[in-house]
């Protein structure tokens, strides 16, 4: 705890910032600070494309969730390529493909 009292003051007074620990479990929980900050984010990429509040959430669990299952595998068996970079995950047309691939019932 006192080690992120003192990164949270360091980076108030010095980047003029705010610092948010995300922490997740390997299954998909998140704790008290993850949610508050992943209900923001939501929001900001709901409005921002003209999409539901309730369809981006689902949309960015499906991502969380995925990142969490990759990372766990790569842990278990290690990477196979040298380098991945991954595709712009913020268009608005990938919200729409894993909401329909997942069956989501929500309209725009």
């Amino acid at each position: 705890m006192e080690k992120k009292r003192t990164y949270e003051e360091r980076i108030r007074e010095v980047e003029h910032g705010s610092f948010s620990p995300l922490v997740f479990t390997t299954a998909g929980g998140m704790g008290t600070m993850a949610t508050v900050v992943y209900k923001r984010l939501a929001s900001c990429i709901a409005e921002k494309h003209g999409k539901l509040y309730g369809k981006t959430v689902h949309w960015l669990r499906c991502r969380l969730n995925f990142s969490l299952l990759r990372s766990a595998i790569m842990c278990l068996r290690g990477s196979r390529s040298a380098c991945h970079h991954p595709e712009c995950p913020w268009s608005s047309d990938t919200i729409d493909l894993t909401c329909a691939e997942g069956r989501v019932p929500m309209d725009n």
